[in-house]
């Protein structure tokens, strides 16, 4: 495997080459602007480059996330997939994106709410261990539990180097 992990955004990778292990890579943005979007996108080239990643999500649910996963290999609307209203054609191709994610066994979803660091961390490390994980996400990283930090900045100074140090210890990327 090279040395770091190119997350399906093209033009980035163009750019700046593979995102190195042991490194912390943050997107950033206001809400609605395609965070989430962009971390299914990389995900997914997870899976076709055969590279096992786990999601701490702490805001989107699990079944949501898979179902967005399905979208983008699919090519289809996630709201029309949601609501089961498909042709038989478009069914197909579900299944067969369904089968192939089945088939590599290489995303772990976490979606417990409120975690702190430490506990994520343990997960991490465990994943890491029995299973070769390679890319962690973190989606939202706003919501891990801080307990006695006072002001959002720090907060958010204080969870990007732990992050940091989370990356560099198990030798992933995290995003």
């Amino acid at each position: 495997e090279p040395e770091g992990a190119v997350l399906g955004l093209s033009g980035l990778a163009q750019s700046y080459g593979a995102f190195e292990y042991g490194r912390l890579v943050l997107i950033g943005g206001r809400a609605g602007v395609g965070k989430s979007a962009i971390m299914t996108q990389m995900i997914y080239q997870d899976q076709l480059a055969g590279r096992k990643s786990a999601v701490v999500s702490l805001e989107m649910r699990g079944f949501p996330l898979i179902n967005r996963l399905l979208a983008h290999g699919t090519g289809l609307n996630s709201r029309r997939i949601w609501a089961g209203s498909l042709g038989q054609a478009e069914w197909s191709a579900v299944v067969r994106v369904q089968a192939f994610l089945n088939s590599r066994n290489g995303i772990w979803i976490d979606d417990y709410p409120a975690q702190r660091l430490d506990q994520i961390r343990a997960k991490l490390r465990r994943l890491v261990r029995e299973h070769a994980v390679k890319v962690v996400y973190v989606d939202y990283g706003g919501l891990v539990v801080r307990p006695g930090v006072r002001r959002e900045y720090l907060e958010m100074e204080e969870l990007s180097y732990d992050l940091a140090r989370l990356a560099s210890e198990l030798e992933n990327v995290v995003v």
